[in-house]
Parts: structure tokens; sequence; C-alpha cells
């Protein structure tokens, strides 16, 4: 039987749904509503785009965002992003139930609290001081909406000497334009059954999110500890255009091995933090699950004290549910903290996406910056003559960069001749830093090769390459800028 109708004190989202990770047949049953769900969502969605065309700021915004429910991992990501843009602002928002403010948007200054605020806007308020290297604290904007939480912004963008919006969750909100979106994913978990709610944990079918015509991510994060291997990616994400970084997860233990420990949780799924409290070598000799962002009670508090007496145990909870907690209280509980450990080669492709977004983005500064020539290629989807390209006869070592922002494209030791009069190259120099579109344009099925960072048409792929990998990028020699080593 579901454990669905149980009390909501005692499960939280991950676990009130068994079949999330393993489909019985008889769920099936349940395709009706799942087919309603995606309906509501897709009229949403079409209601946002028509009312909200109009931006409230002009500053960019980066959204950090997961399509599983709950346990995406998207707080750490953001708080280890602040340490690399200090002078962000995090947007966050409140559950409307939640909402005790008389403005529909707050500021919390960075290293102060607000009484009642969600715990990922305290978290990112605070800075993560538990960890090294410390997770920067920012401002936070809580609001009620995310619209008018980006018009606090725009006023305070001047005093406040803002230059990035980092937004912690909003992938499906389509009330404002992200400039990037990052998609987070656990490795532990993954995209559960793969199938939308109330079948699966899916916000949302995976073709939408990878659809170009809809907001799709530019980038993934999969989201693993020392425990997790690093190549359990699901096919589903593996095979997208959008390039995958593998970030790491660091749990720092405030404990000894062996210690007696009772663990708590408020959080998607508790389950993850009790069982990443015994690999750290502690003892767990009871736990306690809440709901999703619970707020504790004395009497709450009082269980858990008389709990852990009990078991001769020291209680332990997670980051945001610390953050929840009095001082008072808080002295007495042991926290486990998480950080994630920064990819300098994701810092580098933000940097390069927010740089493409300021410099340009729309056509007629293209054409400024742009020679005719590389321009119609690049910008338009022409192509050259044949055996006119620079590059079609060069052999010097070294890496070629997108003409247009500069982007690393294609290594020289991967360059062969293919007699076709074009550059070509077995693969690119790294993972899906080049995206790929169906082109059907004059009467040929073809797959068109894009820049990943500012989409210039770079040209086709075909299968009839050299080994290992039987592919052939053939390449405008305009599309490249070639970089000695």
């Amino acid at each position: 039987m579901l454990l669905w109708w149980h009390h909501p004190k005692n499960l939280s989202a991950g676990q009130k749904i068994l079949f999330w990770s393993v489909l019985p047949l008889w769920c099936f049953l349940l395709w009706p509503l799942a087919v309603l769900w995606q309906i509501l969502r897709l009229l949403r969605k079409i209601f946002q785009t028509i009312v909200f065309r109009q931006p409230v700021t002009d500053l960019p915004i980066l959204l950090v965002g997961n399509i599983v429910v709950g346990g995406g991992g998207k707080t750490p990501v953001v708080a280890m992003l602040h340490r690399y843009f200090p002078r962000s602002v995090t947007l966050v928002k409140n559950y409307k139930a939640a909402w005790r403010w008389p403005s529909p948007a707050v500021l919390i200054e960075k290293n102060k609290k607000l009484a009642g605020a969600m715990d990922e806007a305290q978290l990112h308020a605070l800075g993560n001081r538990f960890t090294t290297p410390s997770s920067g604290a920012s401002d936070v904007v809580l609001c009620k909406n995310r619209r008018a939480g980006l018009r606090l912004i725009e006023k305070l963008r001047q005093q406040k000497k803002y230059e990035l919006i980092i937004a912690d969750d909003g992938f499906e909100d389509y009330s404002f334009r992200p400039t990037i979106t990052l998609l987070t994913c656990q490795a532990d978990f993954g995209l559960g059954n793969g199938l939308p709610l109330p079948l699966g944990p899916l916000r949302q079918l995976l073709p939408l999110v990878v659809n170009r015509r809809t907001r799709r991510p530019d980038a993934w994060l999969w989201l693993r500890d020392k425990f997790t291997a690093a190549n359990n990616l699901p096919t589903s994400i593996a095979n997208m255009s959008a390039p995958i970084f593998l970030l790491k997860k660091n749990y720092r233990a405030p404990f000894s091995k062996g210690t007696r420990l009772v663990p708590f949780a408020g959080i998607a799924r508790p389950g993850a933090f009790f069982n990443g409290v015994k690999k750290l070598g502690g003892k767990v000799v009871a736990s306690k699950k809440f709901i999703d962002h619970y707020q504790f009670s004395d009497r709450d508090i009082k269980n858990l004290e008389n709990l852990a007496t009990k078991h001769h145990a020291q209680l332990i909870t997670t980051q945001k549910d610390f953050v929840r907690l009095s001082p008072d209280v808080a002295k007495n509980i042991l926290t486990m903290p998480l950080s994630i450990d920064g990819d300098p080669t994701l810092i580098d492709f933000i940097k390069r996406k927010l740089y493409n977004n300021n410099m340009k983005k729309i056509e007629k500064d293209w054409k400024k910056i742009l020679p005719a020539d590389v321009y119609h290629i690049t910008r338009e989807k022409g192509t050259e003559r044949a055996f006119t390209g620079k590059y079609n006869d060069h052999h010097e070592k070294g890496v070629y960069h997108c003409r247009c922002c500069g982007a690393e494209l294609f290594s020289a030791s991967d360059k062969f001749d293919s007699g076709t009069g074009w550059p070509s190259f077995t693969k690119p120099a790294k993972d899906k830093m080049v995206a790929e579109e169906a082109d059907n344009g004059f009467f040929m099925k073809r797959t068109e090769v894009l820049c990943n960072a500012c989409d210039a048409h770079l040209g086709h792929v075909f299968p009839d390459g050299p080994e290992p990998t039987g592919l052939r990028y053939c390449i405008n020699s305009a599309s490249l800028d070639f970089k000695k080593k």
C-alpha cells in the first residue's frame, strides 16, 4: 500500500511516494493526473509568456534550478557561486502562505537574519560559515513573486552595486528571463523513474526541458560525493547537447567515528542525510524525519532532546535546518557542513556566457563587430566555398576558438585532412562545448554545429569520419580563430 496518506510531519516529499524510484504496473492508473498536471503547467507557461513580456531589469540573471521535486542540490551550488561572483545578489521566492511582510519583496542584508524567512534565504545571507573554503554571504531578496523581487533589486542596484542576480530556483517560472540557466541533479537519485508528477518526481517532461524553443538548460550540474560513482549519468541527460559538469559534494564530519548520533532533518530527502552521517563514521541510533522547510516548535525540540537522552546520543541536523533554530537551541546541536567544489571550467563557461550577453545580443551589434563574410557565415548560417578557407590546409599545433566569442572549440590534434575543402575534426576540444541542431534546408537532412556559448554557426557534423569517433566536424574557417600552444 502506498505511504501517501501518512501524516506529513513524519514523511518528506522524497519518502511519500515510494514508486518514484521503482514503478509498479498499477501506478500507470495515475497517467490521467500526470497529463492534467502537464497541461496545467503548459497553460501557466503560456499565460506568463504572454503577460510578462517586458523585462523588469537588464541585470544578467543566473538561474540555478532543477526539474526534480526537492533535493536537487540548488542551494549549495548557489552558495558556491557566491565565492566567484561577490557582487551578486540572491533571489529567493518565499512560500506565499508563509508571507508575513507588508511589501511583496524584502531585502536581507548579508550576515544578517530575518525571522520567518525561508531556510535558503537565511543560508545565503549568513554564508556557509561551517565549510572550508567558506561560501561568501550575499544580500538576499526574499519575494512573494519573482518579478516583485527583481523590481526591488533594480531599485537597489546603484546603491548596492549589484552586477549579477543569482536565482535559487525558478526554472518553471516564465515571468522573468534568465540569462543563463543551470540545472542541478543529485547523482544518488538522478531523475528517479524519469516520469512526471504524480507518476514520478519530474516537474515536467524531459522533451520539454531540452526543446530549444522553450527554456532549456545551458548546462547540467551533476552533483556527487566520494561515495557515488561519477559515471552513472542517465542516458536522457548524457545525450543532451548541453554541457555536463561533474561537481563534488564535500561533507565535514563534526564528530569522531563511532559517535552515537540522532540525526533529524526537515528536507526533501532526509534519508540521504542520514546515510551521509553513517558513511562518515557516525553511529545512528535513532532518526527523525520532518517535511521540507519544517518550522521546529519548542515541543519538537524537547522531544528530540528526550530522544537523544534516551539513546545517550548527540543530536545532529543539516545546515538548512540548523539556520531555522534559535541560538539557544542551536548551541547544543551539531550540524554537518556541505560544500560544493568549484569547477574552473564551469566558472569560465558562466563568465563567457555573461560576457557574450553584455557584448551584443542583437544582430546590429554583431554587424558592427564582425567582418561581412564572418557575419554572413556565423550569424546568417552561410557557407564559405570549398578550399578557400585559411584553416583548410593548416597544420600548426594549437587550439581553434570561436571567432565570435572566443570559446575553445577544437584542438589541432583532432584535425584531419578529409579532402572536402573545409577544416575537419573528429571531436570538439571539450565535451559538448558545441551544440547540434537538425538542419533540413536545401532538401537535405543534416546536423548543424553551433558554438554553445554564443550560438554562432560553425558548420555541420557527418557520420563518415575516422576512428575513434567516426565523426567529421566540417567547419567553416571564417567561424574559427586559431591560437598557438
